[in-house]
């Protein structure tokens, strides 16, 4: 997704047999301002995970409560 946009980021949910995968894309024109570690860490801690983690253009992480994606994401745009 990232290389469709010019300036952004990029976050992604999967669900796959009750487990929630969450991958946050940076673009390179912004990661002096926001690191896609940190915030992976903080959508997965909120969908019931204990880490994550990456480079600060692309991270990865997860947890296994499908039913707070939406306070995942609302926590990382918050935090944007």
């Amino acid at each position: 997704g990232k290389k469709d946009l010019k300036e952004g980021i990029v976050i992604i949910y999967t669900v796959i047999t009750s487990k929630v995968g969450i991958a946050v894309g940076v673009t390179s024109s912004l990661t002096k301002n926001y690191n896609a570690v940190e915030l992976v860490r903080l959508g997965s801690s909120v969908i019931g995970g204990t880490g994550g983690g990456g480079r600060n253009d692309f991270a990865q992480g997860g947890g296994n409560q499908s039913d707070k994606i939406k306070k995942s994401y609302q926590a990382i745009i918050e935090k944007v």
